[in-house]
């Protein structure tokens, strides 16, 4: 099986569906003095993997839905849906039965 490539577009589509700033998803990777996201945006290098799946998180994204985007066939579409739930998710809390 091949890796999974992100390309600039997925950065791109990642900071529009989710509506963040580049500044916002450099500083979720570790960045707080440049912005290395403008860069990876426009071609110019790429994020480590732990970078992405830092970037991911402060999106919402579980590591999960994070490698099954980069691995989906069509990644705008899959990112919405992972959007869209991410923007319902409800907090579970689990009770234990002995609790009540």
């Amino acid at each position: 099986m091949a890796l999974p490539v992100l390309t600039s577009k997925d950065l791109r589509t990642l900071k529009l569906i989710f509506q963040k700033t580049s500044q916002e998803l450099s500083s979720a990777a570790g960045y707080h003095n440049h912005n290395p996201f403008n860069n990876w945006e426009n071609g110019i290098g790429a994020p480590t993997i732990n970078e992405y799946f830092e970037m991911t998180a402060y999106c919402g994204l579980t590591p999960s839905e994070s490698f099954d985007w980069l691995t989906a066939t069509q990644k705008d579409e899959a990112l919405m849906v992972f959007y869209k739930l991410t923007r319902n998710r409800k907090l579970v809390v689990l009770l234990d039965e002995e609790c009540c």
